[in-house]
C-alpha cells in the first residue's frame, strides 16, 4: 500500500515495517539564449522514383525563447526560413530532442557545442510534399 506524503516522498508500508522513498531532483542545466552555426539539408518529393535530391547549406541559428527546467521553446531561423519549435532537454543536459510541425530531431550538447540530425516533412504549393533529412551545428554566443 502507498500513502503519499508529498509529491517528492512517499513511504511504502510492509506488514509493520515503514520505508521512505524520497525521489532526489536533479538540477536540469540552463542553455545559453543564442546559437550561431550551420543546417545541411537534402529534400526530394520521395512518392516519385528517382526523384532529384535538392540540397541546402546555409547559416542558422537558434534563440532559445523560454526554458522551465528541462522544457524548452525556441526560434530557429534560416535566411529563408523561421520555425517555432520545442525541445526536452535531458538531465544532464547532453541531449535536446526536438519537434517542430512537421519533424523531429536530437541534439547533442557539449559545452558550447551542439550538433544533431534529424528529419522533416515541407509541403510545397500545397501540391506535393517534399521529404528532408538535415544536420545542424552550433556554437553558443557566450
Amino acid at each position: 500500500m502507498f500513502i503519499p506524503i508529498k509529491k517528492a516522498s512517499l513511504v511504502l508500508l510492509t506488514g509493520a515495517t515503514f520505508f521512505s522513498v524520497t525521489s532526489l531532483a536533479q538540477s536540469v542545466p540552463v542553455l545559453e539564449k543564442h546559437w550561431s552555426g550551420t543546417v545541411s539539408a537534402t529534400t526530394a518529393d520521395l512518392s516519385k522514383k528517382n526523384a532529384p535530391l535538392t540540397y541546402l547549406d546555409t547559416s542558422a541559428s537558434i534563440e532559445i525563447l523560454s526554458q522551465e527546467g528541462s522544457h524548452i521553446r525556441f526560434l530557429f531561423k534560416t535566411p529563408e526560413f523561421e520555425s517555432i519549435e520545442i525541445g526536452t532537454l535531458s538531465v544532464d543536459g547532453k541531449t535536446l530532442q526536438i519537434a517542430y510541425q512537421y519533424g523531429a530531431g536530437t541534439y547533442h550538447i557539449d559545452g558550447k557545442k551542439m550538433s544533431g540530425c534529424g528529419v522533416g516533412r515541407v509541403k510545397k504549393l500545397m501540391i506535393k510534399t517534399m521529404t528532408s533529412a538535415w544536420c545542424d551545428e552550433f556554437t553558443s554566443s557566450k
